[in-house]
């Protein structure tokens, strides 16, 4: 049972504690990216302008980035 609890393979498969890790890892980034994309739009600036202004021109009083 302690190996099931730990993550560990077992028969070459992937445990249930790391897989539930690995998709809520995505579901994350993936509501995270959505989220981001939703609020620049709303803002009404274009995606590539709105990219390059919060990594190029990062700022911690304007950071979209930093609302999640």
């Amino acid at each position: 049972m302690a190996n099931y609890v730990s993550g560990m393979q077992i028969n070459g498969r992937m445990s249930a504690v790391r897989r539930f890790f690995c998709l809520f890892v995505t579901f994350d980034l993936l509501f995270t990216s959505l989220f981001w994309v939703i609020c620049i739009l709303i803002d009404g600036m274009p995606l590539t302008e709105a990219l390059i202004e919060e990594i190029k021109y990062y700022s911690i009083k304007h950071s979209t980035f930093d609302i999640v």
